[in-house]
C-alpha cells in the first residue's frame, strides 16, 4: 500500500488540474469522501482507497517521468476493476448501493488519467462526479437504516423497476403500487406491522388473480409473466419486514432481485 505521507505536494495542484473545468469539479477532499463511504461497507477492503493514492503518486511526479508511476496506477485500474466485479451482482448493488457508486466514481476518474485521448476526459469526468454524487446521496439514506431495513430499501427499488409490467397489464388495480407505497412507508416509521399484512394480503389477492401457472420458470404463459413475476417481487418486500428482527434477510433480498429479473426476461428486457 502507498504512504500517502510520500506523495509530493503539487499532487494537489495536479489532481485539481486533472479534475476541473468550467463545468465539472471534483476536489481530492471529495473524492476522499467517497472512498469513506466504499470503506463504511467494506472495512477489509482497501483497493479503491489505494487507487486514490496510486493517483495522487502518479499526480505527484513531473509529466515527463510518470512512466514508472503510470504502471502502479494502471494496476491499481486493474486492482479497481476486480473490486468491481465482487458486487456486481444485482443484489449486492442494490444493498450496498452508495458503496458501489462510490467504486464506479473512482473507476471512472482513474480512466480519465489514463485516457490516452484527452478529447473522452470531460466525459470520463463528468461520469465521476456524477457517479461521486449519487454516492454520496445513496449513503446519506442508507446510512440511517438498520440492516433489515437497508434490505428492504434495496427491495423496493428492485421491486419499483419491474411494478410498470403489472401496471401496464391492469391499469384500474392499484393494489401492488399501494403495496410498494406502504413499504416505504414503514421504512420512515409511517406504517406499521398491521399495515404492512393488510397490504400484503391485497397484493397476493391481486397477484392470484394473474391468469395462469407461473410456478416453472420460464412460465408456460408469457403473457401473464411478467406482472405476476412483478407482483411476487413485492409480496417477497413484506418477507423482509416480517423477519426484520433477523440476522440475515439477504435470502429474501435475493429473491426479490431474481424475480424482478424473471419479470423483466418475460417483459422482452435483459
Amino acid at each position: 500500500m502507498i504512504e500517502r505521507e510520500t506523495i509530493a505536494v503539487n499532487a494537489v495542484q495536479e489532481f485539481n488540474a486533472l479534475c476541473s473545468s468550467e463545468e465539472i469539479r471534483l476536489t481530492q477532499e471529495e473524492i476522499w469522501d467517497v472512498v469513506s463511504i466504499f470503506v463504511a461497507d467494506f472495512p477489509g477492503d482497501a483497493r479503491p482507497g489505494d487507487a486514490v493514492l496510486a493517483l495522487e503518486y502518479w499526480l505527484s511526479k513531473p509529466t515527463v517521468s510518470r512512466a514508472v508511476a503510470a504502471t502502479r496506477l494502471e494496476q491499481a485500474y486493474a486492482d479497481l476493476h476486480k473490486c468491481l466485479g465482487s458486487i456486481d451482482s444485482q443484489s449486492m448493488v442494490v444493498r450496498h448501493q452508495g458503496a458501489f457508486l462510490a467504486v464506479c466514481a473512482i473507476y471512472y476518474l482513474l480512466s480519465a488519467a489514463l485516457q490516452p485521448d484527452h478529447g473522452r476526459r470531460p466525459e470520463l469526468l463528468e461520469a465521476a462526479v456524477r457517479n461521486a454524487q449519487n454516492a454520496r446521496e445513496a449513503s446519506a439514506e442508507e446510512r440511517t437504516l438498520t440492516v433489515a431495513q437497508r434490505d428492504v430499501l434495496a427491495a423496493c427499488k428492485a421491486a419499483e423497476q419491474v411494478i410498470s409490467f403489472f401496471t401496464r397489464y391492469d391499469p384500474d388495480d392499484p393494489r401492488p403500487a399501494m403495496a410498494l407505497a406502504i413499504a416505504r412507508r414503514w421504512l420512515v416509521g409511517a406504517a406499521d406491522a398491521s399495515d404492512c399484512r393488510a397490504a400484503y394480503e391485497d397484493l397476493d389477492l391481486a397477484r392470484r388473480a394473474i391468469p395462469g401457472d407461473h410456478s416453472a420458470y420460464p412460465s408456460p404463459d408469457p403473457i401473464y409473466a411478467a406482472p405476476y413475476y412483478a407482483a411476487s417481487s413485492i409480496a417477497v418486500v413484506f418477507h423482509i419486514i416480517e423477519h426484520e428482527g433477523d440476522s440475515n434477510t439477504q435470502d429474501y433480498l435475493n429473491e426479490v432481485v431474481r424475480l424482478a429479473y424473471m419479470a423483466k426476461k418475460a417483459a422482452g428486457g435483459s
